[in-house]
Order: C-alpha cells, then sequence, then structure tokens
C-alpha cells in the first residue's frame, strides 16, 4: 500500500519472527515467500546470523548479544538496495577511555547488587527448550508456578476458594537454567527476564480446556506457548492430530474446532468441572492474549498486580522454602503435565 501510494520507494519489513523450527509456519521467509512488495526482512527472535542478499529471499537477521550490525546500502538513484551485510563488532577494539569507564562503574554497580546471594539449591533447575520447558513439564516450571500461586492466594482478594486457583506461564518466557549452588537475584532475573508482572484472570474450565488444547498444539514439537502449570493435572495426547479451527484475531495461532488432544483430571485437587470458574495467575504478556493464550483477553476478570514475577519467585524461595531449592520438593518434576507420544 505504501508504494501503491507513492509514499515508499523501499518497504523494509521489520519483525520478530525467527526461522527456527518452532516458529513454523509464521517464519520471515515464509512472509517473503506469500507477501509481494517487500525489499528486504529485517528478523529477530531466533538469534539466527544470516547475512541477507538477493539469493536468500532478503531475510536479515543479527544473532543476538550485539555480535554483530547489520548495514544495508541504498542507491538513492535506482531506489534499491545495492548491498547489505553484517559488521562483525569483534573486529573493533578500540576503546574510548570515558565512555569505557562510565560503562565499567554501571556495570559494576549492576553486578554488585544483582549478584547478591539469597539462596540456594540443591538441584539443578531445567532451563532447556527442547526438550524442556517448550515441551514438557520441569522442575524449573513447577518452581516458577507455584510462587505465582503461592502470591495469589497469599495477597489478591479471591472469589473463590482458594483450591479453585491455579497458574499457567509459558515455557518460552522460561530463558535459562538455575544451576546447582547459590543462587543470586541475577540467576532469577536471567532465567526471567522480560520484567513481566504477575497478573489475575477469570475464566471457565470449558475455556480453560480450550487454553490447553491451543498452547499444546503443535507439542511434543517446541512452542513457547507450552504451558508450565501449578495447581492443574492434565495429558496431551500427541498420537491424536490438532483439529484446527479458526485464526485467532490479530495472531498467527489457531483456536481448537473440537477438544481431541487435552484432558484435565483435577485443578486443585479436585475433579475437573468445565462449568466452574477458575482463577489464574499468569503473567502480564499472557493476559493480554500472547502466545497461544487469546482467550485470555475475554476473561470475565483480568488485572494486573504489578508485582514482578522474579520477585515473586524469590520471595517464594526465602519466605516458603527457607532459601533453599530440596531435591525432595523440585528435585523431579511434579507429575502435572503427562504426554503421551
Amino acid at each position: 500500500m505504501a508504494r501503491n501510494e507513492g509514499n515508499a520507494d523501499i518497504v523494509i519489513a521489520l519483525g520478530h519472527l525467527g526461522v527456527d523450527d518452532s516458529s513454523e509456519p509464521n517464519c520471515s521467509y515464509n512472509v517473503m515467500q506469500n507477501v509481494k512488495g517487500i525489499d528486504l526482512f529485517i528478523d529477530g527472535h531466533s538469534h539466527t546470523v544470516m547475512t541477507a542478499s538477493k539469493d536468500n529471499s532478503m531475510i536479515q537477521s543479527t544473532g543476538t548479544g550485539l555480535a554483530y550490525v547489520g548495514a544495508i546500502v541504498i542507491d538513492n538513484a535506482t531506489k534499491s538496495i545495492e548491498s547489505n551485510g553484517l559488521i562483525d563488532l569483534s573486529a573493533f577494539t578500540k576503546e574510548d577511555a570515558a565512555v569505557k569507564a562510565a560503562a565499567d562503574k554501571i556495570i559494576s554497580d549492576v553486578n554488585a547488587e544483582y549478584g547478591k546471594v539469597f539462596a540456594r539449591t540443591d538441584v539443578e533447575l531445567n532451563g532447556a527448550k527442547d526438550p524442556g520447558n517448550r515441551t514438557e513439564e520441569t522442575n524449573l516450571g513447577d518452581l516458577i508456578t507455584d510462587s505465582m500461586l503461592w502470591a495469589i492466594r497469599k495477597d489478591a482478594e479471591l472469589t473463590v476458594p482458594a483450591e479453585d486457583v491455579v497458574a499457567i506461564t509459558n515455557g518460552g518466557g522460561i530463558r535459562a537454567a538455575i544451576h546447582k549452588g547459590d543462587i543470586s537475584k541475577l540467576d532469577v532475573n536471567t532465567v526471567l527476564p522480560f520484567g513481566n508482572t504477575l497478573s489475575i484472570i477469570k475464566i471457565t474450565g470449558e475455556e480453560l480446556l480450550e487454553v490447553l488444547e491451543a498452547s499444546t498444539f503443535c507439542t511434543p514439537e517446541a512452542i513457547g506457548g507450552f504451558p508450565q502449570v501449578s495447581g492443574i493435572e492434565f495429558t496431551v495426547d500427541t498420537t491424536k492430530g490438532y483439529d484446527q479451527g479458526d485464526e485467532y484475531p490479530g495472531t498467527t495461532y489457531f483456536a481448537p474446532k473440537t477438544i481431541n488432544r487435552v484432558t484435565i483430571k483435577t485443578v486443585g485437587g479436585k475433579d475437573f468441572d468445565p462449568a466452574a470458574t477458575y482463577t489464574i495467575a499468569t503473567n502480564d504478556f499472557m493476559a493480554s492474549g500472547g502466545d497461544t493464550y487469546y482467550r485470555f483477553v475475554n476473561a470475565t476478570a483480568n488485572y494486573d498486580q504489578g508485582i514482578p514475577m522474579d520477585e515473586v519467585v524469590m520471595d517464594y524461595i526465602t519466605t516458603v522454602l527457607n532459601g533453599t531449592v530440596t531435591a525432595d520438593k523440585y528435585g523431579e518434576p511434579a507429575g502435572r503435565i503427562h504426554v503421551l507420544v
């Protein structure tokens, strides 16, 4: 449209889709294959290092950690991209003394605060993606969601029985492991780096069933929306296909036409009731419909507690676990999620 209206000579798409398997079929190269008029796609998400050229559909991705900077040269006369590629920043070694001193001071102050040890763990807490938090229940997923559930039951004004409150967070939001030994603030912040806050929503059991079906639609293949849970026991039968329905508005995910793969056994230790109302502790990203959780947007109640997720986890470890994550409680996943393959 921009080109047709005469307002643009070159169209560059800036996206966060990635090119890994979990992004299929909504990768940046899928867009370039199916959408006409885009001259270059600058991509992110999968941390891939890609030097764009006219031979690879003009997609560029610079990796992660500022290892590279993308460089695009536009010929103003022909109104076309003349060349593009990556600049390897490791080749640049000169430093400005004043800038370095200021940066070192900031880094030192932050590391001193976030490097403080506040607890310890007797077990390795699994931060892997696949197999891991995007494919199956993990002990770290259990710890995080137990923290969320504890915080809501402790502080929120509940209008349902406490046992009807459960917790769900997306496995894609769990970004690192916590290794056996001391735990610092930085360790927890590295696991949960996005600044997400604790939210509360209220949905019916029927809606909860749809959410779990949608968020495991490709399991056992990895997906960022894979649910880590507390207070719920459910099964995903991956031998059955996902009965795909209509696309959720404003997303790249599809609602289930029927519930075909997921069965919920218990919620809060009681038999699952599709007609019951459940209070869900989740994060603000999911509460706003992120990943596969569009149904959360239509919740009868939806409000943000404003409490950072990393602080919730640290408070739980300190207060409930008395500063130690033990093997008897978190040595292995608790058996909340069963994946049949």
